[in-house]
This record gives C-alpha cells, sequence and structure tokens, in this order.
C-alpha cells in the first residue's frame, strides 16, 4: 500500500516488477488463507496436505523475498534518498503497529 506506489515511476520495469509482486502478494496471502482454514477444520488425513502448503507458501515467500532485495532494494537504495526511505520506513511501521493494535483487539 505504501512502498509500491512510492517505486512506479522510478525505473523502467517498475511498472511490471509492481504487478509482478501485487500479484504474487496475493497469492501468498490466498496460500495463507486456504493453510488456516485447513488448521480450523483440521483431520487427520490433513497433515500431510497441510505440510505441502506451507512447503509452497516458503518457497512463494523466498523467492518473493529474494526478488525484492535483490532487485528492488539497490534500485530504492540509489534512487531514493536517505532522508526519504527513513520517512517511507516510518509510515510502514507505523502502519504494522496500527494492523497489529487493531487484531489485538
Amino acid at each position: 500500500d505504501y512502498l509500491y506506489p512510492e517505486i512506479v515511476g522510478l525505473f523502467q520495469d517498475a511498472p511490471a516488477f509492481v504487478e509482478r509482486s501485487t500479484s504474487n502478494h496475493a497469492a501468498i496471502l490466498k496460500m495463507i488463507k486456504e493453510i488456516d482454514a485447513l488448521m480450523k477444520n483440521k483431520s487427520r488425513n490433513d497433515d500431510s496436505l497441510i505440510a505441502r502448503k506451507l512447503d509452497s507458501l516458503e518457497n512463494q515467500l523466498t523467492q518473493h523475498l529474494e526478488s525484492e532485495e535483490d532487485l528492488l532494494m539497490p534500485k530504492i537504495r540509489k534512487l531514493i534518498s536517505t532522508q526519504a526511505r527513513e520517512d517511507l520506513g516510518q509510515v510502514i511501521l507505523d502502519y504494522r503497529e496500527e494492523v497489529a493494535n487493531s487484531v489485538v483487539s
């Protein structure tokens, strides 16, 4: 919600990167919801399915994070000032805290 809108115009392939990453986020969220549903309605036969889905989730997350670390972060460090990165980081931290507090409430 905060990072991707900031980078869309920063470099030539940014729009494609954002589209791909947004799609990855949706797929990851879908996997998490599927695993959550299986865990809530678990039967004995679901253990191997849950394990396979968790492995798949781990692979998807790893690929996504490596992509961001290897492709996106160097460009952000190069193209966005330190102060702007720190400001954006604070916005993201504030949002995470807000979300965490709303879940606990």
